[in-house]
C-alpha cells in the first residue's frame, strides 16, 4: 500500500470519527481532509513531472556526447557543433525547468503534509477537551442528586422544627387566653396593650404616639416574658405546606429505587436508638414513602421494600414496584407538631439518570 493509500485512509476513519464532535472539531477535520488532499495532488504532479525530468537528463546526456564527438571532429563540422551546443542550452534549460517544477510541487507536498499533521493534532486536542468536558458535565449531573437530598433534608427539617416552635407559642397562646378571662391582671394588661396599640397607631401628635409605643412596648415585653411566643402566634398565620416533586430512579425493569433525603448520619443515629427530632423526621419520611408506595400500587402483594445507606443517604429500593410509578397518588410526611410535606413522584431526567447509570447505580 502507497502513501497516498495509506493517508487516504487514515484521513477516511479520522474523518468518521470526527463527525460525532462538535463544531470546532469538524472544522478541524475539514481542514486535514483539505491538506491531506493537497497532499495527495502535490505528490501525484511530482510523481508526473519524474519522466519529463528523466528524459531531459537523457536528452542532455545525448547532446553531451554529440558535443564530445562533435569537438573531436575536424573544423569544417564546427557550424554543426554550435548547432549541437544550442541543442544542448536548450536541453539543460529544459532540465531544469522541469526540475524546478517537481522540487516545487515536493515542497508544496511537504507543507500539505505538516499542515494536515497541525490539524491532526488540533484535532486530537478539540476531542480530548470535549471527552473531558463530557465527564465534568456527567460528575456534575451524578453531584446535583446529593445536593438537591441535603437541601430537602434542610428544608423538612426547618419545617419540623418551625412546626415545633409554632406549637409552642400556639399553647402559649392558649394559656394567654385563658388568662385573659381568669386571672385580672392579665385582662387589665391586655387591655392597656389594646389601647396603647389604639394610640400609637392614631395620627394623635408625634410624642404621644412616642409615649404610646414605649407603654406599648413594656406591657408586650411582661406578656411576652409570662406566655413566650404568645404574641408572635397571635399574628402569624397556619402553618406552610411543602409541595415538591420527589424524584426516583427506575434500577430494572421491575423495581425502582427512591433516593431518600435522610442523611447517613441519622439513619446511624436511628439504628443506635438515639431519638431526636432530626430522627423522628427521618422515621416519618420512611413510613410514609413505604407505606405510601405500598398502599398506593396497583401490586400490592407484589411490592417489597428495601433499605440501605449509599453515597451519605438512604436509599429505598422497591422490589416488584408498578411499571409507571408516577401514577401513584402524592406522598405526604406529616410533621409531629403540624404541617405536612407533600410529594409528587417524578422519574429522574434523562440526562441524570444516564449519569447515574455511567456511575453504575444501576447495579
Amino acid at each position: 500500500m502507497n502513501l497516498i493509500d495509506i493517508v487516504r485512509d487514515q484521513t477516511r476513519q479520522i474523518q468518521d470519527i470526527l463527525k460525532e464532535t462538535e463544531k470546532e472539531l469538524e472544522e478541524h477535520i475539514r481542514n486535514h481532509v483539505a491538506a491531506v488532499e493537497h497532499d495527495r495532488k502535490f505528490t501525484q504532479e511530482a510523481a508526473e513531472w519524474q519522466p519529463v525530468v528523466s528524459e531531459r537528463e537523457r536528452t542532455l546526456r545525448d547532446s553531451q556526447l554529440k558535443v564530445q564527438e562533435i569537438q573531436r571532429q575536424i573544423a569544417e563540422l564546427q557550424a554543426r557543433l554550435r548547432e549541437r551546443q544550442k541543442e544542448s542550452e536548450r536541453a539543460d534549460a529544459d532540465y531544469t525547468k522541469a526540475k524546478d517544477s517537481a522540487d516545487d510541487r515536493l515542497r508544496e507536498a511537504t507543507r500539505a503534509r505538516k499542515e494536515a499533521e497541525h490539524w491532526y493534532q488540533k484535532a486530537t486536542q478539540a476531542r480530548e477537551r470535549t471527552e473531558n468536558y463530557q465527564r465534568r458535565l456527567q460528575e456534575e449531573r451524578r453531584q446535583a442528586v446529593p445536593k438537591h437530598l441535603t437541601a430537602m433534608w434542610t428544608q423538612l427539617l426547618h419545617a419540623a422544627l418551625k412546626a415545633a416552635s409554632s406549637a409552642d407559642a400556639h399553647a402559649a397562646l392558649e394559656r394567654l387566653n385563658r388568662a385573659r378571662h381568669d386571672d385580672p391582671q392579665v385582662a387589665e394588661l391586655w387591655e392597656e396593650r389594646l389601647e396603647w396599640l389604639r394610640i400609637a397607631q392614631s395620627t394623635s401628635p408625634p410624642r404621644v404616639r412616642a409615649t404610646a409605643k414605649d407603654e406599648l412596648k413594656r406591657i408586650e415585653d411582661d406578656l411576652e416574658k409570662r406566655y413566650p411566643g404568645a404574641l408572635k402566634a397571635a399574628s402569624t398565620g397556619p402553618l406552610e405546606e411543602i409541595e415538591e416533586v420527589y424524584f426516583y430512579h427506575r434500577a430494572t425493569e421491575d423495581s425502582c429505587k427512591l433516593l431518600l433525603c435522610i442523611p447517613a448520619d441519622v439513619c446511624a443515629n436511628l439504628d443506635a436508638g438515639i431519638s431526636t427530632q432530626s430522627e423522628d423526621l427521618a422515621a416519618r419520611i420512611v413510613w410514609a414513602f413505604a407505606r405510601g408506595i405500598q398502599k398506593k400500587s396497583e401490586h400490592r402483594e407484589a411490592a417489597r421494600s428495601r433499605f440501605h445507606v449509599k453515597d451519605g443517604h438512604l436509599v429505598m429500593t422497591v422490589d416488584g414496584a408498578p411499571e409507571d410509578m408516577k401514577n401513584h397518588e402524592t406522598i405526604t410526611v406529616h410533621f409531629a407538631d403540624g404541617g405536612r410535606a407533600v410529594f409528587m413522584l417524578c422519574e429522574l431526567p434523562p440526562e441524570i439518570r444516564g449519569a447515574m447509570h455511567d456511575e453504575g447505580t444501576n447495579s
